[in-house]
């Protein structure tokens, strides 16, 4: 982040910056604080090599990841890696100063009080116990060099998480991971549909024909007289059932066929409707 001098809130009355923004605990506690801070400088103190040495050394278990590799050549981390991260770091800082050792513990107390979606006076009193721990003891970082200050703005922005929850609510709320989907779903996979030239444009082009097509579908679904959530579970209950239906005797033959052509030219006007929509697309 880029410092600012002169702020465009600096001179609003009653304004607090940080109340404005709500926690995010994918990229301000998970990949923020502690990926990019706090692991950070657990390997400056421990070193590359014993770091990676530890984490080779953690048991093989069904609830915990296994980093083969160690942690030091991976550049990108995501969420979930994060979190695995997060189960074996106190036994991994275990050995060094025993203020690190605290202080790693402690935060991730805090990282766990702070997930809670539901919160009680003594949670909250345990999150604001764990932080306070934290900051007690994290001096012991800039006595043995990582860093310098502790002046960065996610680190004070953990301050406030008390006062968000206890006005708003838990955090879980407003967390951005949940979105985290859509990166995969509109960025990653359409990407992969282009010639990695002038890929923005593609990606938009693409992501403009499937909503086209989705309105379509919608649009077709809802002339036959139903949503798209109820075409979709019947083709599944078609798809799954091999029980023959049962004619039904109080229809007389004459409606049956006239229905059953009815259904035809439907067909036939959506198959070449979509044609036509595919053709005006990609022309």
């Amino acid at each position: 982040m880029r410092r600012i001098s002169n702020p465009f809130w600096r001179g609003l009355p009653v304004f607090h910056v940080f109340k404005s923004f709500p926690p995010d605990l994918l990229h301000q506690i998970h990949k923020g604080v502690f990926n990019e801070h706090l692991v950070e400088w657990c390997r400056f103190v421990l070193g590359d090599k014993e770091v990676d040495a530890r984490f080779k050394c953690i048991p093989r278990h069904s609830t915990l990841r296994h980093f083969s590799k160690g942690i030091s050549k991976v550049s990108q981390w995501t969420g979930r890696e994060c979190k695995e991260m997060e189960k074996v770091l106190v036994p991994i800082v275990a050995g060094a100063r025993t203020e690190v050792t605290v202080c790693a513990r402690a935060f991730l107390d805090f990282i766990y009080y702070a997930s809670f979606t539901q919160h009680s006076t003594e949670s909250i009193d345990m999150l604001e116990r764990s932080l306070r721990v934290f900051h007690d003891n994290k001096d012991i970082f800039e006595i043995l060099g990582p860093r310098k200050h502790f002046n960065f703005p996610k680190l004070h922005a953990l301050m406030h998480y008390v006062e968000h929850i206890k006005r708003w609510g838990s955090l879980d709320q407003y967390n951005t991971e949940t979105a985290e989907r859509l990166h995969i779903i509109f960025a990653k996979e359409l990407y992969r549909r282009t010639n990695r030239k002038d890929f923005i444009a593609q990606q938009v082009e693409l992501m403009n024909r499937q909503e086209s097509l989705y309105f379509w579908t919608n649009f077709l679904a809802w002339v036959k007289g139903r949503s798209l959530v109820e075409a979709e579970e019947s083709d599944c209950e078609d798809d799954e059932s091999d029980v023959d239906e049962l004619p039904d005797f109080g229809v007389d033959v004459e409606d049956k066929v006239g229905s059953k052509e009815q259904d035809d030219l439907i067909r036939i006007s959506c198959v070449c409707s979509i044609t036509s929509l595919t053709t005006m697309m990609l022309t």
